[in-house]
C-alpha cells in the first residue's frame, strides 16, 4: 500500500495557507566603549544571561590593500597566525585554548582582518591574552606557511574542475576593471601564491598591524569585568611598526562614492 499522499484521494494536506506570526520584539543591546591612547577602539556589549563571550579584533584594510604582485598574502597570513607565536607552537596554542574552553580563530577578507575568540565569561582575561599573543606576536613558521601555501595551490587546481567556481571567477574578472583589486580572487592566483613565503607574509602583515585602524568588540555576560582596563593592559603597548597605507588611503580602482575601508568604527 502506497504511503504517498494523493490530493484527489486524501484531500488537501493544508486547507488554508499558514499566516506569518507576529514579529517578536528585539531590543538592541547598549554598546559602550572608548579608545585607548594608541588609537585602538573598544566596543562593549554587556549581555546578562549570555555566559559565552565573543571577543574579536577587526583591523580594517584586508586584501584590498596588498600589492598586486603578492595577491593572496593577507589571506594566507591570517590563516598562519594560529600556526605559531613567540610563546606557543601551533599544537601548544591549540592546547592553551582548549584548557580555557575557548575557540580561537583568525581570518581575512577583502576589507578586514579579524582575530577572535569565543570563551566562557569566567575565562575572558586569559582568552584575550591568547588573542593578543596571536595578533601581536606571530612567527609565521616557514614549514607551516609552506603547508598552507600548498593547500591554496591545490585549491586553485580544484577550481579548474569546478564549473561553478570557474564561472564565478570569470564573472568577477569581467565586471571589475583590470586595475581593481577585486578583479582577482582575494586568496590570490597561482602566479602570486607560488612566490609567497614566511618573509613576505611578515612584510604584508606588518603593514596591516596598526591599532588606529583596529576595533576590539566584546559581547556577552561580562559580570562587572572591566574590559577597558583589560584592553589597556593587553593591547595598550601596541604600536604600528611600519608606515602602512594610513587613514584616507584609497586602493586602485576603489569606487569614488564608497567609504574607504581604513575608516575606524568608533
Amino acid at each position: 500500500m502506497s504511503t504517498t499522499l494523493d490530493p484527489k484521494r486524501d484531500g488537501p494536506v493544508v486547507a488554508d495557507r499558514p499566516q506569518p506570526g507576529a514579529p517578536r520584539p528585539y531590543d538592541f543591546p547598549t554598546v559602550t566603549g572608548g579608545r585607548l591612547s594608541n588609537g585602538l577602539s573598544v566596543l562593549i556589549a554587556d549581555l546578562p544571561g549570555r555566559p559565552l563571550i565573543s571577543a574579536s579584533i577587526i583591523i580594517t584594510g584586508g586584501a584590498v590593500e596588498e600589492p598586486p604582485g603578492v595577491a593572496g598574502a593577507t589571506v594566507l597570513a591570517a590563516r598562519a597566525l594560529t600556526e605559531g607565536t613567540e610563546r606557543y607552537e601551533a599544537i601548544a596554542l591549540v592546547e592553551a585554548g582548549e584548557r580555557l574552553g575557548a575557540s580561537l580563530h583568525a581570518d581575512a577578507g577583502w576589507d578586514a582582518l579579524t582575530v577572535g575568540v569565543d570563551v566562557p565569561a569566567a575565562r575572558l582575561e586569559p582568552a584575550l591574552d591568547l588573542v593578543a599573543e596571536v595578533l601581536l606576536h606571530p612567527t609565521f613558521p616557514e614549514s607551516e606557511v609552506e603547508r598552507l601555501r600548498d593547500e591554496r595551490l591545490n585549491d586553485l587546481l580544484q577550481v579548474k574542475a569546478d564549473p561553478r567556481r570557474r564561472v564565478d571567477e570569470a564573472f568577477v574578472s569581467t565586471i571589475y576593471a583590470p586595475d581593481s583589486p577585486y578583479h582577482r580572487p582575494s586568496g590570490g592566483t597561482r602566479e602570486t601564491v607560488e612566490r609567497l613565503d614566511s618573509a613576505e607574509l611578515r612584510r604584508v602583515y606588518g603593514r596591516t598591524l596598526d591599532p588606529s585602524r583596529a576595533t576590539l568588540v566584546v559581547g556577552g555576560d561580562l559580570g562587572g569585568q572591566d574590559v577597558m582596563a583589560l584592553a589597556e593592559r593587553l593591547f595598550g603597548s601596541w604600536r604600528s611598526t611600519t608606515d602602512g597605507p594610513g587613514p584616507g588611503h584609497r586602493p586602485p580602482g576603489w569606487p569614488a562614492g564608497r567609504p574607504c575601508p581604513t575608516t575606524t568604527w568608533w
